[in-house]
């Protein structure tokens, strides 16, 4: 009755997809060390990620960044967990401050950032300020060389200044989409 073997029995529980079993051993492995193995924790997400959980994942995510602050898989993890629970504005908090110390790396995040912040605008009573910070978070991404000057990118920054009232920056967005369609063609 070791921590590991109650570890192997959670990992082995959760490949026959018997989610509540595996989280009950990997909890009862992680109380029986005062070091337990982070990979555990991975275990335990996807079993609660699998089984529908999504208040308990976002827990288990949470703490797992909380103990590992600059590990850039807790960080993905938890963005993961917060939009996978449909924690919206959660997951945008959480994104910000990561961008705000310069965590935040990859198109990936840039681009679910700028859409999170699009898809807030629609379901806004006012869009603007939602769209705006869409805005600015994808041209944050193209100056930096983050995002690429891709088709899809232009239309998603083309939408959200429609959405923010600037029809000219918007229509200039639509026009280099359809220039980067285009030149694919050629």
């Amino acid at each position: 009755e070791t921590a590991e073997s109650y570890a192997v029995e959670g990992n082995d529980l959760y490949r026959l997809n018997k989610y509540p079993e595996a989280i009950a051993a990997v909890k009862k492995a992680q109380s029986l060390t005062d070091k337990p193995d982070p990979q555990w924790n991975q275990i335990l997400m996807a079993s609660y990620a699998a089984s529908g959980q999504g208040d308990q994942l976002v827990q288990v995510a949470r703490q797992n960044l909380a103990a590992h602050p600059d590990d850039p898989k807790a960080l993905e993890t938890a963005i993961q967990a917060l939009q996978q629970a449909q924690k919206y504005p959660e997951a945008i908090q959480l994104m910000e401050s990561a961008r705000a110390k310069g965590q935040l790396t990859g198109e990936a995040n840039y681009v679910l950032l700028a859409s999170l912040y699009y898809n807030q605008a629609l379901s806004a009573d006012d869009p603007k300020p939602m769209a705006n910070k869409a805005v600015s978070v994808i041209n944050e991404g193209m100056s930096k060389g983050i995002m690429q000057p891709s088709a899809d990118n232009y239309v998603l920054l083309g939408k959200a200044q429609f959405e923010a009232g600037d029809m000219t920056a918007a229509k200039a967005a639509f026009n280099r989409s359809d220039k980067h369609k285009s030149e694919l063609h050629h």
